[in-house]
């Protein structure tokens, strides 16, 4: 009987001495905020003043996950609808976007040009350029 107790007692010490299993939530959230890092908003650092068709626009931004969507929108007097234009997906901190041709927009198009982040939502996630002329 004594020797029961004494087992007995030693498994509840050394269950006491060990470490309280997590749970699996508990463990997964561990591990999504260890791997976290701290996003910068996307902003743009060119300076729009005009697109010039058929020209190379350097496109230049900073912030981001890493992995972003350039586009724009043409915008023209009496439009109806207005809808992006993608013009690359990429995972670098710059692009060169050679521009459309004049004739693909009617007279008085304008753009503003965006960029978004592959994740997330809200103003950090994206920025716009002013709106632009668009000439030739």
């Amino acid at each position: 009987m004594l020797v029961y107790l004494f087992v007995l007692l030693a498994s509840f010490l050394a269950a006491l001495a060990s470490p309280i299993p997590q749970l699996a939530s508990e463990s997964l959230n561990l591990a999504i905020a260890e791997e976290q890092v701290p996003i910068q908003p996307l902003r743009w650092t060119t300076q729009f003043s005009a697109v010039r068709a058929e020209s190379v626009l350097p496109l230049e931004w900073t912030g981001g996950s890493g992995e972003v969507e350039i586009y724009y929108v043409p915008q023209w007097p009496e439009q109806r609808s207005y809808d992006l234009v993608t013009v690359a997906n990429t995972t670098e901190s710059s692009y060169d976007w050679t521009v459309p041709e004049l004739s693909m927009y009617p007279e008085g198009t304008t753009f503003i040009i965006g960029i978004k982040n592959e994740y997330g939502e809200g103003n950090a996630w994206y920025d716009l350029s002013p709106v632009v002329p668009f000439r030739a």
